[in-house]
């Protein structure tokens, strides 16, 4: 029985160093090196700024590199916090890629809050911490192995996106309002139509003379006409 349990507590122990993250410090001329560091999945890589609360003065810069060991995976940066005043005149470079000869990925300086998670598109991270010899500035870093390699895009081609949709939707919208207003008044101009006329059918006289008109009573025929009479101006007038 205690073989079992030796042999889980070596397991444990095996798996634990596998997956759990390191912290780096920017201080440091061991943890400033050329190596690679190991980021993880289910445990988080750090970097801070200092090693302890006594933060010596210098004027170099560190670089450190990270990589996943997976080539199809990607590292993912989380800000805990950042204070990197304008006084300081210190900045952090991210870099997409194993050296900072790689695609800029990210730069801060004059930044004092805390930054938007953001990936690489690859397994390598490369932080140039530059500084002018002060120390008035912090900051904490977790890195991440992402699964899947889900890359990483730009936020100027999300605002791209998001410029293009916006003018397609105003051209519509503009378009749609001169449509109507020109149907509107291609009504009102239909409704104010005068008729100046209308048409009557008349047909030519035929046999007694007759007329035939839709619009006018049919007269008479002309052996049915009774002529007036008409009184002599004696009869009209009586005798004098």
């Amino acid at each position: 029985m205690s073989y079992y349990v030796l042999v889980l507590t070596l397991t444990l122990v095996c798996l634990s160093s596998q997956t759990q993250g390191e912290i780096y410090y920017a201080d440091s001329a061991y943890d400033c090196s050329s190596d690679q560091k190991y980021v993880f999945t289910y445990s988080s890589t750090t970097l801070e700024a200092w090693s302890s609360g006594i933060r010596s003065k210098t004027n170099s810069s560190c670089v450190i590199h990270f990589y996943t060991g997976v080539s199809s995976d990607v590292v993912k940066v989380i800000s805990n916090f950042m204070d990197i005043p304008c006084s300081s005149e210190a900045y952090l470079t991210f870099y997409d890629g194993p050296s900072t000869n790689s695609r800029l990925l990210k730069h801060y300086s004059c930044s004092v809050a805390p930054i938007k998670p953001f990936q690489t598109t690859s397994e390598y991270l490369t932080i140039r911490l530059g500084r002018a010899g002060k120390t008035n500035f912090d900051f904490s870093l977790d890195l991440y192995e992402v699964y899947g390699g889900v890359k990483y895009v730009d936020e100027t081609v999300y605002i791209a996106v998001g410029v293009g949709c916006g003018f397609f939707f105003l051209v519509m919208l503009v378009s749609l309002r001169v449509f109507l207003i020109y149907r509107r008044r291609s009504a009102a101009r239909r409704g104010q139509l005068v008729v100046t006329g209308v048409p009557v059918n008349c047909d030519v006289p035929q046999g007694y003379g007759s007329i035939t008109n839709n619009y006018i009573a049919q007269p008479p025929p002309y052996a049915s006409v009774v002529p007036p009479t008409v009184e002599t101006p004696k009869e009209a007038f009586g005798p004098k």
